[in-house]
């Protein structure tokens, strides 16, 4: 039986099942879009946030703390092996 949209149903479950194949890429689509809309308000969001004083110069203070961090763990590292050192000197002595 040829239905308006030219296909042959045999069954109404074989014209319902091309339906939802033919919907589902439509709704992968919408659900991608949705994503896309959240991530942008997130993008907007973040943007103005950054934008803070808390914020201001961030890259520049990131490295200076990274090279304090550096510079008292290699110090530390030194001290270490100081006290390795004296210790077993005045053991020996």
């Amino acid at each position: 039986m040829l239905n308006d949209s030219g296909l042959f149903a045999l069954s109404s479950g074989c014209l319902i099942l091309r339906e939802e194949e033919r919907e589902r890429p439509l709704s992968e689509v919408n659900r991608c879009h949705g994503t896309m809309s959240i991530y942008k308000s997130n993008i907007s969001k973040n943007k103005v946030d950054l934008k803070q004083a808390q914020y201001k110069d961030i890259d520049k203070r990131y490295f200076d703390q990274l090279i304090q961090l550096k510079t008292t763990k290699m110090a530390n590292k030194d001290l270490d092996k100081y006290y390795n050192a004296l210790d077993k000197a005045l053991m020996s002595f």
